[in-house]
């Protein structure tokens, strides 16, 4: 457990996803390992343990339905009876049946497992004429790193570091980009409330936690287009002066988990990120790391997220004070959706004007 979380409160939905991965429960004698090497009390590990729907006390072996609405609308006489379970994110495949960690097709009677995990690509083409977020998504072959530099070089980043934190919210103002999570709040003034605050550490988080049922846009764009939102991340995080960057992953997009955790580590090879965590070869310095939540459509509302991360509860605190003010550890924090995220290197590489034809 040392080698993989520090012992801080804010390590505790990590530790149980590990150790859920391990073993497919949380035991009692868990908890209490983890109450002393956490230093928190057991019961308020077994209060956060409760409040996510997807860490169990205990192993369950019931194969269950997924209830998400794609299986519902294709869910056949045969498997009517099965118990059933929340949205597992496979929409593409429904119906689809979930025991252990393991996920089964239930299109026939007898349950099989699947083969892909891949979210389908499509022609972006036959989607709009214009495509923003999705550009050249054609071209980018199995979301390889060095597909994507040959055909964008991480230009966005490179203009962006050039110019003063100020200058890129300038830009994206000018754009009038809005967040796609839901609210459509203006990208660039939620970095300058972020910014304008003196505290020397901010947080960026990209909230990829999608539980809507039915939805798994966020999850396409992750395991399609990593460098394009982790570009976009990086632009964001360097505007808002952000000095700590998080992916918020939704805890059943496994495959978006380790799609991003492996376009990461190769910005690393490729020294996009350097070893001492600054960006390319500029003085901006960001501690990045990825999160998994743990079920539950509330755990996308911001101020549930933060809790999350901090070891607590899922439930959503009182607003004001609001995230850009105090959020993360009562830092200022930005929140961010993942496609809101991937217009920025349109914007930087073209113009605002081009953006908002």
């Amino acid at each position: 457990m040392s080698k993989n979380f520090p012992p801080e409160k804010s390590s505790l939905l990590q530790a149980l996803h590990l150790i859920q991965k391990t073993q497919g429960f949380v035991s009692d004698a868990d908890m209490l390992l983890l109450s002393k090497y956490l230093r928190v009390a057991k019961s308020e590990i077994y209060g956060a343990i409760t409040s996510y729907p997807e860490i169990k006390t205990q192993i369950e072996n019931d194969l269950k339905r997924c209830d998400g609405i794609s299986c519902v609308i294709n869910t056949k006489n045969f498997d009517t009876k099965l118990k059933t379970t929340d949205c597992k994110f496979k929409c593409f495949n429904a119906p689809v049946g979930y025991q252990n960690h393991k996920y089964y097709s239930l299109k026939n009677p007898t349950p099989s497992p699947l083969i892909s995990d891949q979210t389908p690509i499509i022609n972006s083409n036959s989607i709009l004429n214009k495509n923003i977020v999705l550009e050249a998504i054609d071209e980018i072959k199995n979301t390889k790193f060095e597909s994507y530099n040959k055909i964008y070089n991480f230009k966005a980043i490179k203009t962006t570091l050039s110019h003063p934190s100020e200058k890129i919210i300038d830009i994206i103002e000018d754009s009038k980009l809005r967040g796609r999570g839901g609210a459509y709040f203006p990208a660039a003034t939620k970095w300058k409330m972020a910014s304008s605050f003196k505290s020397m550490q901010k947080y960026l988080i990209v909230n990829c936690e999608e539980g809507e049922p039915g939805v798994f846009k966020d999850r396409f764009i992750m395991e399609n287009m990593p460098y394009r939102l982790i570009e976009g991340a990086l632009i964001a995080a360097y505007a808002s002066k952000s000095n700590y960057l998080t992916f918020y992953i939704n805890g059943e997009a496994e495959k978006s988990f380790e799609t991003i955790k492996k376009a990461l580590q190769n910005m690393e090879n490729n020294g996009i990120i350097k070893p001492d965590k600054t960006i390319l070869n500029s003085s901006f310095k960001l501690n990045i790391k990825l999160e998994s939540g743990a079920g539950g459509y509330v755990c996308g509302e911001e101020t549930t997220l933060i809790n999350t991360m901090e070891g607590d509860r899922r439930e959503p605190r009182l607003k004001p004070p609001f995230p850009t003010e105090k959020g993360v550890f009562g830092l200022p924090t930005v929140i961010n959706n993942a496609e809101t995220l991937c217009n920025l290197p349109f914007i930087l590489n073209n113009s605002p004007s081009e953006f908002k034809k």
